[in-house]
């Protein structure tokens, strides 16, 4: 569960999509040059090598959801997407600091659209409340996504046994 007073940033990002286990994490941070948004690429993937990883998330903090096979199979892409924000800032919005999410690629319409239908269901959150930006590459691009990526794919090949058992996993807030 992450830890702290509030955070103004996060970034979400997931690895191994649409197929099971998914795996999304949100990084948090109160650092403004996380979430600048460069015009290229400035942040590479790190794939090989998370040794930096713990270096990396000083001064930050994340939370992660696994979406199984059967919720996947169960729930419309765009439920799931919608239960996956909620559940990645359900543990710092309501200390009402959050500014800003930082998300990894474009959904569909659908999708954007149940985002904020649960955020003003669960927590009366709408667009003038809280920025949500989304484009494609903010992997490479934004630094918070990029943190978020990076810890996405060290999460999805660790044992799922472990990381079940990891502080920082969040259930996955269903409908």
């Amino acid at each position: 569960m992450p830890r702290g007073n509030g955070w103004r940033y996060a970034g979400i990002d997931e690895a191994n999509h649409g197929r099971s286990p998914e795996i999304f994490v949100a990084v948090y941070s109160d650092l403004l040059e996380d979430v600048y948004c460069h015009t290229t690429k400035q942040f590479p993937k790190r794939r090989n090598n998370h040794k930096s990883l713990a270096g990396r998330l000083a001064h930050r903090d994340y939370a992660f959801v696994i979406v199984s096979k059967d919720t996947l199979q169960t729930y419309r892409e765009e439920q799931v997407f919608g239960s996956v924000v909620v559940s990645l800032i359900e543990p710092i919005i309501r200390l009402g600091r959050l500014e800003q999410i930082w998300i990894d690629g474009q959904p569909c319409h659908q999708q954007e659209e149940e985002m904020w239908r649960r955020l003003r269901r669960e927590f009366g959150i709408t667009e003038k409340d809280i920025s949500i930006q989304f484009g494609p590459k903010y992997d490479t691009k934004v630094q918070i996504v990029n943190i978020a990526d990076e810890l996405a794919h060290h999460l999805f090949h660790r044992p799922l046994e472990k990381i079940a058992k990891n502080h920082h996993k969040v259930d996955l807030l269903l409908q």
